[in-house]
């Protein structure tokens, strides 16, 4: 687990959040977050239902931070990243978060993303990995080919 805690540094750190936060635009977003090498590492690990349900739990604890209410929250570019991944590895578990991320201050990239995944009807049938519905293309990241635990 000291491989994923450095990877989940790594993608909450100024540094990736700079890298993926210039986009101008919300497929733009999903392309450098897919293109992130962090990104790519902690994707392989989630065929393990454990790494998942680690992804959802650090997306809740960060979402759920206090946040200066003049500020983006500090968390924004990683909550979307996580929650991009789950959304592509298991739709279930994305939906539980995206409901937390929806209510969460302050964020921008991660709010758009939660929304796409509550509206999609992968979603509601929970069923498929919701990579089409939100990135309106083929998966960016590889697939498990589970839906949920």
């Amino acid at each position: 687990m000291i491989a994923t805690e450095e990877l989940f540094q790594a993608i909450e750190s100024h540094r990736f959040s700079a890298i993926v936060n210039v986009a101008s635009n919300f497929k733009t977003f999903l392309r450098a977050l897919a293109s992130q090498p962090e990104l790519q590492r902690l994707a392989e690990t989630m065929v393990e239902e454990d790494a998942r349900k680690l992804v959802l739990q650090r997306i809740l604890d960060l979402s759920g931070k206090e946040v200066e209410p003049d500020q983006e929250h500090p968390g924004d570019v990683a909550v979307a990243a996580y929650l991009w991944l789950l959304s592509v590895k298991d739709m279930g578990l994305a939906s539980m978060a995206a409901q937390r991320v929806r209510e969460s201050p302050r964020c921008w990239w991660a709010k758009k993303l939660a929304e796409r995944i509550h509206s999609s009807p992968e979603t509601r049938s929970d069923s498929g990995n919701g990579s089409s519905i939100i990135t309106g293309t083929a998966s960016l990241a590889p697939h498990t080919g589970q839906t949920h635990g």
